[in-house]
């Protein structure tokens, strides 16, 4: 039976509340005539919270609909108006919820214009020209490189001039100049959003492992639609506070900590619960590769410069993920990975068999592969899922 995850922490318990004043706070803000848009995770959201723009992201919102068990009807109406279901599930149910009239929060605000990058995510682009026709409203596409290598100074020129762009068609939709000395501000607080994050990914090497995966999964939301905000510094304040005193009084998020295991691609949201159902052998989610991403530091000295290093760093890292994950297999102490072969995100899932066997061959760690679907619950099988689990958990007690 899919469920929610049960939180061992009292801050991740305020995030229900931070994400319902978030999305409502969009709807206040289109009825005082501010300017909203709808924007792709990990892009330069910062700039459009330097000019004072509600931003919504429809990615977070379907993880949020999965999580409260109200996407497939929405899934079901994108389908019905005659989108594959080979389309990835957040598309889906966010089309799914533009014609409906009961999606939570009401919906998301409309957009005043819409903005979205060119990216390892193959399916943003499309996605976005759907919503620009379905709204009638504009729509700007940064064209981020795709680097296979290392960041080149002509990669970051190039980011560079597409950040330009984007702060021009800012202002003409809004009919302000950008304030330089405001973005300087959000960049130091988005800078330091992510050194807190930082900071608290850092202290689960700890053993015992203070905070696990439905904990970080949940808080999430902060450094990934809040970045340069005040409440997003104050929030991650609050938590690297508990999960400090938690170190200190040796807390772990199991009572007692036997395997430390990982997590591949982005989970199941509508079952977040399941990474509650290692704990009674003693596991714990001691990292993710999809939280590690989202942080990256600032200068505000040098704001468009450090935001165009910020955007492209993830693609170096997506390109070397194997050998990230050995490595931080190593200083995770890490027993066990769990990857989850996510049908709706194919980019995350590729390779998943190889980076098995390398585990395996450099590190001796065992791999459990679980096929799912990150938003898409309708073909999941709680108990097919859970017999597989118990049988690897079987394995690691032998080792």
């Amino acid at each position: 039976m899919a469920e929610r995850g049960k939180k061992s922490l009292e801050t991740s318990k305020e995030v229900f509340k931070l994400a319902s004043q978030h999305y409502l706070g969009a709807h206040e803000a289109k009825r005082m005539g501010k300017p909203v848009t709808w924007m792709t995770g990990y892009d330069p959201v910062e700039l459009l919270y330097a000019m004072d723009i509600a931003v919504v992201y429809p990615e977070n919102y379907s993880a949020l609909c999965a999580v409260t068990q109200v996407a497939p009807k929405f899934i079901e109406k994108c389908e019905s108006l005659g989108y594959s279901r080979d389309l990835c599930s957040y598309a889906r149910n966010t089309i799914g919820t533009t014609f409906s009239q009961d999606a939570p929060f009401g919906g998301l605000a409309p957009p005043d214009f819409l903005v979205v990058a060119r990216k390892f995510c193959k399916t943003h682009v499309k996605w976005w020209q759907v919503l620009s026709r379905r709204f009638n409203c504009p729509l700007f596409i940064i064209d981020a490189p795709y680097i296979t290598g290392k960041v080149e100074e002509y990669h970051i020129d190039h980011y560079l001039a597409q950040l330009e762009e984007l702060i021009a068609f800012l202002e003409e939709q809004t009919g302000k100049k950008m304030d330089y000395d405001k973005l300087a501000e959000v960049v130091r607080l988005s800078d330091r959003a992510s050194v807190l994050w930082d900071e608290i990914m850092e202290m689960r090497k700890n053993v015992p492992c203070p905070v696990g995966a439905a904990d970080i999964l949940s808080c999430m939301f902060g450094i990934v639609t809040l970045p340069g905000t005040r409440i997003a510094v104050e929030f991650y304040e609050r938590l690297r506070d508990e999960v400090k005193e938690r170190v200190k009084n040796k807390i772990g998020t199991v009572p007692v900590e036997r395997f430390r295991l990982t997590w591949d691609n982005i989970v199941m949201w509508y079952n977040v619960g399941l990474t509650n159902y290692f704990q009674k052998y003693g596991a714990v989610f001691v990292f993710e590769g999809y939280t590690m991403v989202w942080s990256g530091r600032l200068d505000p000295q040098k704001p468009l410069e450090s935001l165009a290093k910020k955007y492209l760093t993830p693609f170096i890292e997506l390109n070397n993920r194997a050998w990230s994950m050995v490595e931080l297999c190593k200083q995770y102490k890490v027993d066990g990975a769990v990857m989850h072969s996510n049908r709706s995100c194919k980019f995350l899932s590729l390779l998943q068999y190889e980076l098995k066997d390398i585990l395996m061959k450099e590190l001796g760690i065992p791999s459990l592969i679980l096929e799912g679907d990150h938003c898409d619950g309708r073909a999941y099988s709680d108990a097919q899922i859970k017999t597989r689990i118990d049988a690897f958990m079987e394995l690691l007690e032998k080792k």
